[in-house]
């Protein structure tokens, strides 16, 4: 194993440690992600501090977090990030 793949499983497994807790303070199981709207606004906002937090891909997140292509997780991230700089 290479230092690149070593840090990729490093920020996975610091992601996955992120989202088990957002789940338990939401009262979520990792089931209830997939049941979820794909753009779910607390999903983007899990979607929002992972990117902040972690180096994980959009793919990534929208495939971790039931939110279908990469691009509905982005642009949930980016409508959650215009309503709390305008609001």
């Amino acid at each position: 194993m290479n230092c690149s793949e070593e840090l990729s499983e490093s920020d996975q497994q610091k992601a996955e440690r992120i989202i088990g807790e957002m789940l338990r303070r939401a009262g979520w199981e990792d089931a209830d992600l997939s049941k979820l709207r794909k753009g779910d606004r607390q999903k983007a906002r899990m979607a929002a501090r992972l990117r902040r937090e972690t180096t994980m891909t959009w793919a990534w997140l929208a495939e971790r977090l039931s939110m279908g292509h990469w691009r509905t997780a982005a642009s949930a991230f980016r409508a959650i990030e215009n309503s709390t700089i305008y609001h």
